[in-house]
C-alpha cells in the first residue's frame, strides 16, 4: 500500500499537485466534489490545478468563491492561501478580495469574537476512497471545469453571512484593517509533500509559517544524532516564530507527515513593514513575547513547580521582559544582581572574571540567573553576557522580596538551584586552578 491510500481524496488530490502532476490532481479534485459538493478546498485545489493547466476563468472563478465561502466559516488562513493562488493569475481580482479579508478580520471587525480562537476539530477516520484510473488529460480537464461552474454558480452566501461571528485569529486579527491588508501579499505559499522539511535544524533561515491544511511533526536531534519528535502540529498552528525576534540558528526541524499547506513569511518583509506602521511593530513584538511566555511557562523548571496555571501565570505577570544584541552584559561580576532573570530567547554565557576568564557555564532559554545573589544578599559570583541577540525576563529585586513568600516551591526550587550553581562553580574554578598550575610547572 501507497502512502496516497491512506490519504482522502483531497489530500491525493494535494499530493499529486505537489508532484506536479496536475491532471492526475485534477481528477482526485474533481472527484472529492461531485461526492461532496461543500469540499471547498478540493476546489480551491481544482482551481490552481485549471491555472496550470491554462483554464484561467475556471480557476479564478473556484478560487473566488473558496476566497468567499472560507471567510464566511471563519477560515481566514485557508482564505488568505486561495487568495494568495488568485493573486498569481490576477492582482486586479484579488484587490477586492484582500480588502474584504482585512475588514472582516482585522482589529476594528465587529465581527470577530475576540473571546474565542479558531478549533479545529480532529479529523474523523474515513475510509480509504477507492483508487481512480488515469483518465485522458482532455475529458478530465472537461470535467473538472464543468464541476467547478456548477459549483460557483449554486454556491450562495448563507443566510447569516454578514451577522455570524467569527473567529480570533491569533496575530492577523489584533492588527488593524489597513495592516493586515498590507501584510498578506507578503505571505507566499508553501506546499510540502510529506517528508518535506519545512524548517531544518541548525539553519538560520529568517521565515516563520502558519499551517493552513496539513500536519507536521517537530523534531530535535540531540549531540549523539538521535532524533526525538517533540510535537505534532495541525492546522493552524503557527512555527518558526523565532526567526522575527532572533538570527540564531534553528533549534528543531520541521517535516511535513502529511501534504500540507503552509503560509510563510519573510522577517525581512515583515521588518519593512512594521517600519511603516508603528503598530505592526507592536503587535508582532506583543504576538511573540506571549509566544516566548508561553513557551517557557511549559518547560522552564522554575514555572513547571507551580501546578496551578493560574498562579503560574500570575508570577509571570511580575516580570519585565528587555533585549540585549550580542556581547552585552547582562549581570556583571562583583555587583548586586537587579534582580531574577529568565533567558525566554537566545543564549547566555557564564563566566568567572580574574586573571583568566574561566567560562562556568552556557544557557539556553527557560534557564534562570541572578538567584545566588538574591538567596545569599550577596554581588554577583560572575558575570553573565548574551550571546547573539537575546530576550530576558526580570523580576525586580524588590518584586522577588515581596512576593516571593507566595510561591514556596519556587523558592525552594532556587535555593537548591543557588547551592548546585554555587558547588558547579567551585568545581570548575578549581579545575581551571589546577590546570594552569600544570601549564606553569611545564614552562
Amino acid at each position: 500500500m501507497s502512502e496516497r491510500d491512506n490519504l482522502s481524496r483531497t489530500e491525493q488530490g494535494l499530493a499529486l499537485e505537489i508532484a506536479a502532476e496536475a491532471v492526475d490532481a485534477l481528477v482526485h479534485y474533481t472527484a472529492a466534489l461531485t461526492e461532496e459538493p461543500d469540499e471547498f478546498d478540493a476546489l480551491a485545489g481544482a482551481g490552481r490545478a485549471l491555472a496550470k493547466l491554462g483554464e484561467k476563468d475556471t480557476a479564478i472563478a473556484a478560487l473566488s468563491t473558496t476566497i468567499d465561502r472560507f471567510a464566511q466559516r471563519g477560515d481566514l488562513l485557508a482564505a488568505i492561501a486561495a487568495l494568495r493562488a488568485l493573486a498569481e493569475l490576477d492582482e486586479g481580482t484579488a484587490e477586492p478580495s484582500k480588502a474584504r479579508l482585512a475588514e472582516l478580520y482585522g482589529r476594528e471587525s465587529q465581527r470577530v469574537d475576540r473571546s474565542r480562537m479558531r478549533v479545529v476539530p480532529p479529523a474523523l477516520p474515513k475510509a480509504a476512497p477507492q483508487p481512480i484510473a488515469k483518465q485522458d488529460p482532455r475529458a478530465a480537464r472537461a470535467a473538472a471545469i464543468e464541476v467547478c461552474e456548477r459549483i460557483c454558480a449554486s454556491t450562495k452566501k448563507p443566510a447569516d453571512a454578514d451577522s455570524k461571528k467569527l473567529p480570533f485569529h491569533p496575530l492577523f486579527s489584533d492588527l488593524q484593517a489597513t495592516d493586515l491588508a498590507a501584510l498578506i501579499p507578503l505571505t507566499s505559499i508553501a506546499y510540502a509533500a510529506t517528508g518535506t522539511r519545512l524548517i531544518e535544524q541548525g539553519d538560520s533561515d529568517s521565515a516563520f509559517f502558519v499551517l493552513v491544511r496539513g500536519e507536521v511533526g517537530v523534531e530535535q536531534r540531540d549531540g549523539q544524532g538521535q532524533v526525538t519528535q517533540v510535537a505534532r502540529l495541525r492546522d493552524g498552528a503557527f512555527f518558526g516564530e523565532m526567526a522575527l525576534l532572533t538570527r540564531t540558528p534553528r533549534v528543531a526541524s520541521v517535516v511535513a507527515l502529511r501534504p500540507s499547506i503552509a503560509l510563510r513569511l519573510d522577517r525581512a518583509a515583515v521588518e519593512s513593514l512594521a517600519k511603516k506602521s508603528a503598530s505592526v511593530g507592536r503587535v508582532l513584538a506583543d504576538y511573540t513575547r506571549q509566544r516566548l511566555l508561553k513557551n517557557v511557562m511549559l518547560t522552564a523548571p522554575l514555572f513547571r513547580r507551580l501546578e496551578d496555571p493560574a498562579r503560574r501565570q500570575a508570577l509571570i505577570d511580575l516580570f519585565s521582559s528587555n533585549v540585549f544584541a550580542d556581547g552585552d552584559v547582562i549581570v556583571r561580576q562583583s555587583e548586586h544582581v537587579d534582580g531574577l532573570h529568565v533567558l525566554l530567547s537566545g543564549e547566555a554565557t557564564v563566566v568567572a572574571e580574574g586573571d583568566v576568564e574561566v567560562v562556568l557555564a552556557t544557557l539556553g532559554p527557560g534557564d534562570v540567573f541572578g538567584e545566588i545573589s538574591l538567596i545569599q544578599r550577596s554581588p554577583a559570583t560572575a558575570t553573565v553576557r548574551a550571546v547573539g541577540k537575546s530576550v530576558i525576563l526580570r523580576l525586580s529585586r524588590e518584586q522577588f522580596n515581596q512576593r516571593v513568600d507566595q510561591y514556596p516551591e519556587v523558592l525552594a526550587h532556587l535555593y537548591a538551584l543557588a547551592n548546585q550553581r554555587q558547588q558547579a562553580n567551585d568545581e570548575a574554578l578549581e579545575e581551571e586552578t589546577v590546570n594552569l598550575s600544570a601549564e606553569d610547572l611545564l614552562l
